[in-house]
């Protein structure tokens, strides 16, 4: 919600910005896939991933793009929860807007910051596995989840890993900073509180 404007995607691949007070649509925008994310907001623009692959920027009061940048090279395939095989990822990264860049996990197991004014990538750490919500940034320190069960702390400037925490479950939530303190869920039902300067 921002600007009087409640926005929403949908599994058909549009993004809705529908009036508050009313209900009534604003605009829709057609990405290439279901967008499962939450989009982000920031000085009027609007930021969300696709599981086309892409991220994009547009105008929050419009709907018009402004750009669009790859993330992935393939489109996200999510298993059905019915298929034994099925990782029950649902959701994408969400998009954190913090000092100036944007961080966002991607479904092939990378944490990206990006240029907002032109989606242009400023560093890329790879992690084990998926990242599936959205990073946290504070500090100077971005954290993020990994379904290979890690958390990671890395600097916020340049991408460079600080310490990982093995947590024994998929971490697929964005961690809570508060204090000196990370606090974590995994998928081994474990809360985890972790110290910020070591990962202990």
């Amino acid at each position: 919600f921002a600007g009087g404007l409640v926005f929403t995607g949908a599994e058909d691949g549009q993004l809705h910005a529908v009036d508050a007070r009313t209900g009534h649509k604003r605009w829709s925008f057609r990405a290439g896939g279901a967008v499962r994310t939450r989009p982000a907001i920031e000085g009027g623009a609007l930021f969300f991933q696709a599981d086309d692959g892409f991220l994009y920027r547009l105008d929050a009061a419009s709907g018009k793009e402004a750009w669009r940048a790859r993330l992935v090279e393939k489109p996200v395939e999510r298993l059905p929860f019915d298929n034994p095989k099925s990782r029950y990822d649902r959701f994408g990264s969400d998009v954190t807007v913090a000092a100036g860049r944007l961080y966002v996990g991607t479904h092939d197991g990378h944490v990206l910051a990006l240029d907002p004014a032109t989606g242009a990538r400023v560093w890329d750490f790879a992690a084990g596995d998926s990242v599936l919500a959205a990073p946290s940034v504070d500090s100077g320190r971005v954290y993020a989840g990994s379904y290979d069960k890690h958390v990671y702390a890395l600097d916020a400037a340049t991408g460079r890993l600080l310490w990982k925490c093995f947590t024994q479950g998929a971490v697929v939530s964005t961690p809570a900073v508060a204090g000196d303190v990370v606090v974590v869920g995994n998928r081994c039902y474990d809360l985890l509180g972790l110290d910020t300067r070591t990962g202990e």
